[in-house]
């Protein structure tokens, strides 16, 4: 299945995101993938609840909300994920 074989190749990617964005570590099982409701953009969302105390500055300020966090994880993603070839996507669809 795709989606299954998308999640694959994101749940790495998103631990890479947290590491570089908030420089902590989230366990790959604690990753959860929902099916982002119709109102927004996208097909797949990330439940980043779960990770928010872990977006806490180095002072120990609170963390930052789920929009920012979201947003942060997000535009990591795109950044990244932009110098993939598309032979990546390719392999990941053609396994479904």
């Amino acid at each position: 299945m795709f989606q299954d074989r998308l999640q694959a190749l994101l749940v790495p990617a998103v631990q890479q995101a947290f590491a570089s964005v908030f420089n902590a570590e989230v366990a790959a099982e604690r990753i959860a993938f929902q099916t982002t409701r119709p109102e927004f953009e996208g097909d797949v969302t990330i439940n980043v609840f779960p990770f928010l105390k872990q977006t806490a500055d180095k002072s120990g300020q609170s963390g930052k909300g789920p929009e920012p966090t979201a947003q942060a994880i997000g535009e990591h993603l795109q950044r990244t994920w932009r110098s993939w070839s598309a032979s990546t996507w390719s392999r990941a669809s053609s396994t479904s």
